[in-house]
């Protein structure tokens, strides 16, 4: 699959006024060619994004990318739901660029590449939940919880600046501690 033609399209999609369901069919079209190999291989690469956290914690984080990207790539395929509401073309625009530049060091691997950016444009985009779903552990034994109608994430703050943390892009807020 080639990257440069999903993100394209991707920026397409921003030309003209995006209804929710006009990006879930964008985001539907591309996870169908997502196989098991290119799932396997998102798993392996997650491996070597943690070698440098404790081995207590290691697991963990794979833990976290799997249900993070794999489980939502399930959802979005089994995702048959009608929404209603527009997206702001402007707002997706940018956030496809920023994201795009979070990727940049990624990019090598293009099908891990398309499945982060699939997963985390539906869970924000369609759904209107965290990066991370609700109950996701971090170091420190915080999780990712849901008050009222907004987020909150443990790690949010302490990830702003790190350009390879999906943090600045995530709709969770910093969770007081």
């Amino acid at each position: 699959m080639n990257y440069e033609t999903f993100y394209k399209d991707l920026l397409n999609l921003t030309k003209e006024q995006i209804t929710k369901n006009k990006l879930l069919k964008l985001l539907k079209k591309y996870s169908s060619r997502i196989s098991v190999f290119d799932l396997m291989n998102l798993i392996t690469a997650s491996d070597n994004t943690f070698e440098w956290v404790s081995k207590k914690w290691t697991k963990l984080g794979n833990k976290m990318q799997v249900e993070t990207f794999i489980f939502r790539m399930k959802a979005l395929d089994a995702d048959f739901s009608t929404y209603v509401g527009n997206i702001d073309n402007n707002d997706l625009k940018e956030y496809i660029f920023n994201l795009n530049e979070t990727l940049d060091p990624h990019k090598s691997s293009a099908e891990s590449c398309i499945i982060v950016f699939l997963s985390i444009l539906y869970a924000n985009y369609i759904l209107e939940e965290p990066v991370h779903p609700k109950g996701t552990e971090f170091p420190g034994s915080q999780k990712v919880l849901k008050k009222e109608e907004s987020y909150y994430c443990p790690a949010k703050e302490g990830n702003l600046e790190n350009p390879n943390a999906f943090c600045r892009l995530c709709i969770a807020e910093q969770l007081d501690l």
